[in-house]
């Protein structure tokens, strides 16, 4: 699975507004709302081999209430139950350099 894949999958809810990574620093300056994702794999072996992959995404979503963040974030965690998500984790907080909210969201995916 590449960041590819879950942009295909996550930018629907937010058009122009999800970034792998980090947000991007433009001039003007991107307005919230906005999401960032990322990933890592972690392969599994067997004796003869590789076995299965693990996929931990992790979607932050930012916005000036923490009830818009929420409300986004379950928005962005519906569109990936196609992958079948395990291991699902919810937290928010307050970023005060950016005076804004965060609603995060991880999970599993079992490839």
């Amino acid at each position: 699975m590449t960041e590819a894949d879950i942009y295909a999958i996550l930018s629907p809810v937010l058009p122009d507004k999800v970034f792998p990574y980090v947000a991007p620093q433009s001039n003007p300056a991107i307005t919230a709302p906005w999401c960032v994702f990322s990933l890592y794999d972690v392969k599994g072996d067997v004796l003869k081999g590789q076995a299965e992959t693990m996929t931990n995404i992790q979607v932050d979503v930012y916005a000036d209430t923490i009830d818009e963040a929420r409300t986004l974030r379950l928005l962005f965690a519906n569109s990936l139950t196609k992958l079948s998500p395990v291991e699902i984790s919810e937290k928010q907080g307050y970023e005060p350099d950016t005076g804004l909210f965060r609603a995060t969201f991880e999970c599993q995916v079992w490839q």
